[in-house]
C-alpha cells in the first residue's frame, strides 16, 4: 500500500514534543542536579568564563529551575532573564534564586510558552474515479 493510501491518523505530536516535553517532568531537573559531572561542567564552564558574564545581561532560555541564570548572576551578570514554559519550574526557580540572594532585580524569570503549533492541515479530498 502507497502511504497516500492510508487512513490518516489523528496524532499530532512529533518526537520533538516529547523530547521537550519530557523536560515538564521534576524528575529530569533531580537528574541534572544530582549528576556531578554535569554540574560540575556548567559551573567551571560559567566560572572560567566570569569575565564574559561580568556586567552583561544574559538570556537563559528553557531556564528550568534557573541553574545556569544563578550561575550566570554568580559570574557578575548584571542581569539575567530566565525563560521557562512550566509556571510551576517558575515558582521553583524564584524561590531558589531568593535563597541564593538573587532577587527580581538581578534574576527574573518569565513564563513564557512556545506559540501552540498550527493545527494539521486537512487531508485531501479522495481522488475522483
Amino acid at each position: 500500500a502507497f502511504l497516500s493510501d492510508w487512513p490518516q491518523l489523528g496524532l499530532s505530536a512529533s518526537s520533538a514534543d516529547y523530547y521537550f516535553n519530557s523536560y515538564n517532568h521534576y524528575g529530569v531537573h533531580e537528574d541534572v542536579l544530582k549528576d556531578p559531572t554535569t554540574s560540575s561542567a556548567y559551573t567551571r564552564a560559567v566560572g572560567q568564563n566570569a569575565h564574559l558574564f561580568r556586567g552583561k545581561v544574559v538570556l537563559d532560555p528553557c531556564a528550568g529551575l534557573g541553574v545556569c541564570a544563578l550561575l550566570a548572576a554568580k559570574a557578575g551578570a548584571k542581569r539575567v532573564i530566565a525563560l521557562e514554559s512550566q509556571q510551576e519550574l517558575v515558582r521553583m526557580a524564584e524561590a531558589v534564586a531568593r535563597k541564593n540572594g538573587f532577587g527580581p532585580d538581578v534574576i527574573t524569570f518569565v513564563c513564557a510558552a512556545p506559540p501552540a503549533p498550527p493545527p494539521p492541515p486537512p487531508p485531501p479530498a479522495p481522488a475522483a474515479r
